[in-house]
């Protein structure tokens, strides 16, 4: 559970600085693009294996995807 927890930590931080570094105009639109259409096929993929056993997972990258667009957003 704890490397869970830091896995999770660590996604999150990464976010936070990619939309950081968009609302700075370090980064372009298409960056975040990149990233959030990479995050959703990840979902997508995993879902349609019907890997049940990392539906845990598939909620962290989901929750990733919903923090990038909303601290892009800023």
């Amino acid at each position: 559970m704890i490397k869970y927890k830091k896995r999770k930590d660590v996604l999150m931080g990464n976010i936070k600085f990619i939309a950081f570094l968009y609302n700075k105009a370090f980064l372009s639109h298409k960056v975040i693009r990149m990233v959030a259409l990479n995050l959703i096929e990840h979902i997508v993929q995993n879902l349609c294996a019907r890997n049940w056993d990392k539906k845990q997972e598939e909620q962290v990258y989901l929750e990733a995807l919903i923090r990038l667009l909303d601290f892009s957003g800023e």
